[in-house]
């Protein structure tokens, strides 16, 4: 009786999924189970496309691992181990997750794995490959992003609220264009928040959703996105490349904020030297970008959202001269008091 094999497949890139080379590999793979005298079954046909395989969150891989325990399949077949995983220890865990269930995990370019020395060894020299050759596509990618960014190219699909992105064509890199409906949106929402009798936030939310007009994403408008719009740096005709970096060293540490460990890594901000500036179209006259910068800034220094319960004439108005942090004050049995912000100002009066 021949036994029932599962076909995975991956690619990591939409353009590859474009060149149909997940088609080939399932070509691959179902002609190695015809000479091996494996079944395949099409709902056991596992393909994940345009994923990296640098992690283990994959909507086919979890679908393939969520089903070993149901006795369907007795074998896994997959065209080569960097297909399985590119990190080496991602592949050993996949494997010995396997072997514990009782399946057995097979590649078409390579004999099967086995428990001797030698297989072992072969078997961890071609993943230490794999995770190398991941790693040189990885840091070739980055500095050709960089030589691109340099050159006024902008590389970043992801337009903020007013922008639309043109593909590269020939030499061409990509580019921003304005949006005219959006920019008129932006435009007006901006006139809204500067101008003498100012609109909050809230109210412009309110306005926007009242008058019909609908965001990129979603059905109605949220404070969220008008505050984020008001925060774009890029609608006064400059936007930056190679801002922020991702800091590994956080995950599984716990929250600073909220509860639990954190699962993904930090965006932090790049120096600012490391920035490289892009030319693109601008929205707004910069003076009105500063008027709403410096409202947004007082909003958030007078804003009485997390204080309800008191109302202070001098609130947030008197600082320390000794180390320059605001003053904050402090209400008990019908009297006020003014108390530092932190505790290390010891040439402060109260801690002297």
């Amino acid at each position: 009786m021949k036994q029932t094999a599962a076909l995975y497949a991956r690619v990591s890139t939409q353009r590859q999924e474009e060149e149909a080379t997940i088609a080939s590999q399932v070509a691959a793979i179902e002609e190695y189970a015809t000479h091996e005298g494996y079944a395949l079954r099409k709902d056991l046909y596992f393909l994940d496309e345009a994923v990296s395989g640098a992690k283990l969150d994959r909507p086919a891989l979890d679908r393939l691992r969520d089903r070993e325990g149901e006795g369907c399949y007795q074998v896994v077949i997959c065209l080569s181990p960097d297909r399985l995983a590119r990190v080496y220890m991602l592949q050993v865990l996949l494997l010995e997750e396997f072997r514990q269930a009782g399946i057995q995990m097979l590649f078409v370019n390579q004999p099967p794995v086995s428990d001797s020395p030698q297989s072992q060894l072969l078997f961890g020299i071609q993943g230490l490959f794999a995770e190398y050759e991941r790693a040189v596509i990885a840091e070739r990618m980055r500095r050709g992003r960089l030589h691109c960014a340099r050159q006024g190219a902008m590389v970043n699909p992801k337009t903020p609220y007013g922008y639309d992105y043109v593909p590269k064509t020939g030499r061409e890199g990509g580019r921003w264009e304005i949006n005219a409906e959006e920019a008129r949106v932006v435009r007006q929402i901006y006139a809204w928040y500067t101008q003498s009798e100012p609109m909050t936030i809230q109210e412009i939310t309110d306005r926007l959703n009242r008058d019909g007009l609908q965001p990129r994403r979603g059905k109605c408008w949220r404070s969220s996105l008008i505050g984020n719009i008001l925060r774009q740096t890029q609608y006064t005709g400059l936007a930056y490349y190679n801002r922020t970096e991702k800091v590994y060293h956080e995950v599984g540490r716990l929250r600073k904020i909220g509860h639990g460990k954190r699962l993904c890594p930090v965006s932090m901000l790049r120096p600012t030297e490391e920035w490289i500036a892009i030319p693109v179209p601008s929205i707004l006259d910069k003076d009105i970008w500063r008027m709403a910068q410096e409202r947004l800034k007082t909003n958030q220094r007078f804003s009485m959202r997390n204080n309800r319960n008191h109302r202070y004439l001098l609130r947030g108005l008197l600082i320390c001269a000794t180390c320059g942090h605001t003053l904050t004050a402090r209400a008990g049995n019908g009297y006020f008091f003014l108390q530092l912000w932190l505790w290390r100002c010891s040439p402060c009066p109260r801690y002297a």
